[in-house]
């Protein structure tokens, strides 16, 4: 008999036979060999995990994402790059680059840049002092005490006096309640280096609520002596610093205005952070402002020490819990010199007094005038080593109207040559002589001019020429001739010999009158 093809229920039946019976088979195999398939499986995800790990903690990673192409970029050309140092040795603290932990921040990250909220805030990378600290990199004991010199761009005042650095000073807990980290002084900004000190942190440190020259702001904690000479002397003995270092002349009588800014702190920066009202009761300014002559009445006033106290816990609060940058907070403080220190300083007058000082300031210049384009004659000495108003003016008197102001004489000039210097009444007498002697011709040339019988076009001649005269002499009454000697006593001599020569040629003509009067 011929037999008849399978028809297709019967096909679709052997088909399902077959099938099932190799899963029969398979689930035969798992059961029996179940902890082959889970240690392949382990051995699977573990590869997995470690090829990932590893991939995500190359430099190469992070740079591929183009909001970091500058970070990456600066790294490159930055020394840990050239040793070797990945981004995650550095911003993941020693033992935690493999942790859960560490990938989920990974993580977070990513979903903020997918989400498209990255660059809403600025992004920190913090670096853990650990981190720096390890054996591998700058392990303790091993750069605490080294001398580094610092290059030139660290200050903007272009010192060739500064010393070496050490980090043993700024160790440990510090004087405002803070331990500074590594990444307070080292750190990113916008530019070329990766990491660099950043020299306002430097400047916020050691200036900020810290008189000139004392503590932490002293001139000598980070500058040597300068070894100048400043000015020569007569007697062979020439002005140094080392010199008015050792009469006690203060360096803030030339270098007044080498630092700009407060560091002040405003209610308003803290509220880029804390927007919770309980943690807002207390803020910087909220504490009354206070003057005092002394420290023990410093140390003794309540709100003085409520506010320390404060800042104390600020900084502990922030510094190194919550990698706070100095300038999260803090205003910028500058350390630099000015070109026109004496033009800086008077600025201060000048937001209420307008022109006030015009005239001293031009005859400091050395200009024949106060217009900008006056002859300069003779620029005053002084000026040259960036002496302001109150390196000479520090003599406290009263005047007339019962006010307070600090005044100028022999004790200021002694203060810088010397007690043997008496220039300052020896110039006085000089140039109030000269003076008073320009006023007396002045007036006489007047009283000449108004009795000759002169033509109009002799009388507008010598009027214009006194008129000139006058100006000039005013500029020096105005200016003080004390503020540039020998400029003010050229000035004098040429405006007395407008007026001999103005009474000479008048009276000659008078003369010439009455004789053709009696011809």
């Amino acid at each position: 008999m011929t037999k008849q093809p399978p028809s297709g229920l019967a096909k679709q039946s052997v088909v399902v036979g077959s099938c099932g019976f190799r899963a029969i088979r398979y689930l035969r195999f798992c059961r029996r060999f179940w902890w082959v398939i889970v240690i392949v499986t382990f051995l699977f995800l573990g590869s997995a995990i470690r090829i990932s790990e590893y991939a995500t903690s190359r430099a190469t990673f992070c740079g591929s994402c183009h909001v970091m192409e500058s970070y990456y970029d600066s790294w490159e050309h930055d020394i840990h790059s050239k040793e070797g140092v990945l981004c995650v040795d550095c911003h993941y603290a020693p033992g935690q680059k493999t942790t859960i932990a560490a990938k989920l921040r990974g993580l977070s990250q990513l979903s903020r840049y997918v989400a498209g909220a990255f660059g809403e805030t600025r992004p920190r990378g913090h670096v853990s002092s650990a981190s720096c600290a390890t054996a591998a990199c700058h392990p303790s004991g091993s750069f605490e005490t080294d001398e580094l010199q610092l290059n030139s761009h660290v200050s903007e005042t272009n010192c060739d006096s500064i010393k070496p650095f050490t980090h043993e000073p700024h160790l440990g807990e510090l004087d405002f309640g803070a331990t500074l980290q590594c990444a307070t002084c080292h750190e990113h900004r916008a530019g070329k280096e990766h990491l660099a000190t950043y020299k306002q942190a430097c400047y916020l440190c050691h200036f900020n609520q810290k008189q000139f020259n004392t503590d932490r702001a002293s001139c000598l904690s980070c500058h040597d002596v300068p070894d100048v000479i400043i000015h020569e002397t007569a007697d062979a003995n020439p002005i140094t610093h080392q010199v008015l270092i050792d009469r006690g002349t203060s360096c803030v009588g030339c270098h007044r205005d080498v630092v700009h800014g407060g560091g002040e702190v405003f209610p308003e920066r803290c509220r880029t952070c804390h927007d919770q009202p309980d943690m807002l009761k207390i803020l910087p300014g909220s504490f009354g402002e206070c003057e005092h002559d002394t420290d023990e009445e410093t140390s003794s006033c309540t709100t003085c020490n409520e506010a320390h106290e404060f800042e104390l816990q600020m900084h502990k609060a922030h510094v190194e819990p919550q990698a706070a940058n100095c300038f999260d907070c803090h205003l910028e403080i500058s350390h630099k010199r000015v070109e026109q220190p004496l033009k800086e300083n008077l600025n201060d007058c000048r937001s209420c007094h307008h022109n006030t000082h015009d005239a001293t300031l031009a005859l400091l210049e050395g200009r024949s005038g106060v217009a900008h384009d006056a002859q300069i004659i003779k620029p005053f000495l002084m000026g040259s080593v960036n002496a302001v108003c109150d390196s000479c003016h520090i003599v406290e008197s009263m005047t007339e109207l019962h006010a307070t102001v600090d005044r100028a004489d022999n004790e200021s000039c002694s203060s810088c040559h010397g007690s043997q210097y008496k220039a300052y009444d020896v110039a006085r007498e000089v140039a109030s002589r000269e003076e008073l002697e320009a006023l007396e011709l002045a007036k006489e040339a007047r009283d000449v001019l108004e009795e000759a019988p002169l033509s109009q076009s002799d009388l507008e001649v010598f009027t214009l020429s006194l008129d000139e005269a006058d100006k000039t002499l005013e500029y020096v009454r105005a200016a003080g001739a004390m503020h540039n000697p020998k400029t003010a006593s050229e000035l004098l001599n040429g405006v007395m010999d407008v007026y001999e020569d103005t009474i000479d040629a008048i009276t000659e003509i008078a003369r010439e009158q009455r004789e053709g009067d009696s011809q």
